[in-house]
This record gives C-alpha cells, structure tokens and sequence, in this order.
C-alpha cells in the first residue's frame, strides 16, 4: 500500500515538471522568448555581437544577401551582454572553431564597457544572469534553459494581446520589433529611455576589466576571420548622453582598432539619418538601411 502511494505520489509531483518542459518545448518559438532560440542554434561561422542595439538593429539576412555568407546574431542586451568574461565564454561556445574565412561584427558604445561599483569602490562583475547560467547554447530543444530560465506559453496569451506590435526572435538571431512608428509615442518612449540610462549609467564607471574582455574577444575573432567593430546611430539626444557619459569613448576604440588592425565603423554621427523607436534601439525600417550600409562598408574594403 505505501508502495503504491510513494508511486502515485511520484507520478504526481513530477507530471507537472513535464507537462511544463513539452508545453514549453511545443511553443519554444521566436515569440515566446526573446532569447531562447539563440541557444537552440548550431556553433556559427560568422557573428554578430553586441547589446540589444545590435540585436535588434543588424539584421543577418540582409548581410548574407550582400555578403553571401551566413550571420547569426548572438546579441543579447545591456544587461545580459556587457563586454566581460561571461560574454566571452558563452561567444567561445557559439563560434565555430573550424571556421577560417568568417566575419565578425562587434557593436561597441559607452554602456558596454562599464561596470556597477559597490560600496567601497569594488567593480561589480558577472552579473549577466542568462549567458552566466547558461552551460550548453548549442543545443535543440534547450532544456537546460527551459528549467533555468522559466520559458511560459502563457507568454504567448500577451502577445496577441497587443496585436499592434511584433516582436519576433528569428532563426539566425535578428530580435524583430516592428509597429507603426507614431511621433507622440516615441517622445514618451525616448523620455523614459533617457531617464532610464542616465540613472543606470551614474552608478557605473569605466571598466579596464571589460575592455580586456572585449580585446580578447577580437583576438579570439582574429584567429578567424575579419573583425568589424561598428557603433551604431541612436537619437541626437542619447548621443549626447554618451558624449556626457564618455566623452573619450571614440579614442578608446580608436585606439582598440589600431592596436588590432581591424576596421572601426562609426555611425554615431548620422542620427539625423536614422529612426529609432525609443531614442536608443533602430526602428526597423532604419534597421534595414543601416545593415546595407554597414554591407557597403565591409564589401568596399574586400
């Protein structure tokens, strides 16, 4: 009797656990997570890397179609992906180490370089929940960040609750966020972005740690193929920020592309150019003709 009752108790205690592991598996798709499918892809030849700017503002498609390889987008945001040692490793496992002609974009601005501080002064370092976590991002299905990482369907439940905005992980790592763009919505956007920021990034300083990072992790590109680093364009208003924030940040990766001999592309200045959609991410009309020319960029030195 004890018996049965120890089975029935088992069956019962672990049937949640899976009836949640297949449900999130069944609906593991591009809407669900804003992150997941990055770690369900194959090792990848050819990268892009960087905050949810690039995540959201290069899009690998249209570099394949100019530049005939393909490109995964392995960028996460400013909080998950600072330059630092846990995004080091976790790009160590996504790069295909038998790749030898690839081409590496790496998205560079003020924030990623800069660390929290405690107290007394001591860096904070290896805050980056998700790629800290995360100990297998090759594999399909990812059970090991469904457990870790609380994927939910009910997630899909609000989605379609705001039919009026798309926000799509695609296959090769492109985060897509596409609505009708509106001036007064955008204003208000911008706004709380830029509060946003400036209360984040007073509490931050320079961080020799993740520049290190950053230097290790073109060596590491070096070893196989072409390294690009890219500053992408935000609102006037956010760059002035960063120009408040940083404003040696061009000399320091100046200085980085010549100690490497790798391309530095500055976009910053073009913000009468560009749409963003909260003063900080590309709009992604403007994603797409800043992803052609960054293409013409890398195509006219080949």
């Amino acid at each position: 009797m004890m018996k049965k009752f120890l089975k029935q108790l088992f069956i019962f205690s672990i049937l949640p656990i899976a009836v949640f592991i297949v449900t999130s598996i069944i609906y593991a798709d591009g809407f669900i997570d804003p992150f997941y499918l990055r770690f369900t892809t194959p090792k990848q030849e050819n990268l892009i890397i960087g905050s949810s700017r690039a995540a959201q503002g290069i899009i690998p498609s249209i570099l394949k179609s100019k530049l005939k390889k393909d490109f995964f987008n392995y960028s996460f945001t400013i909080n998950h992906s600072p330059y630092g040692e846990v995004y080091y490793k976790s790009i160590e496992k996504k790069l295909d180490k038998n790749s030898k002609n690839g081409i590496y974009i790496i998205c560079v601005d003020p924030f990623g370089i800069t660390s929290y501080t405690s107290s007394d002064g001591t860096e904070v370092l290896n805050t980056e929940v998700i790629l800290s976590n995360m100990n297998f991002v090759n594999s399909k299905p990812n059970f090991e960040f469904i457990l870790k990482n609380s994927i939910s369907p009910w997630r899909e439940i609000f989605r379609k609750s705001n039919p009026k905005q798309k926000v799509e992980l695609h296959q090769d790592g492109w985060l897509e966020v596409n609505f009708q763009w509106n001036q007064a919505e955008y204003l208000k956007k911008q706004k709380t972005c830029l509060e946003e920021y400036y209360n984040m990034h007073t509490k931050k300083v320079y961080s020799k740690n993740r520049v290190f990072n950053l230097k290790k992790i073109i060596e590491l590109f070096k070893k196989h193929g072409d390294v690009y680093l890219v500053r992408l364009p935000t609102s006037k208003e956010m760059y002035d920020l960063e120009l408040k924030f940083m404003p040696n940040f061009n000399q320091i990766i100046s200085g980085i592309s010549h100690e490497y001999n790798v391309k530095y592309f500055d976009f910053s200045l073009d913000y009468n150019q560009y749409q963003t959609t909260d003063g900080n991410h590309l709009y992604f009309k403007s994603g797409q003709k800043l992803t052609q020319a960054l293409c013409d960029s890398i195509a006219a030195l080949k």
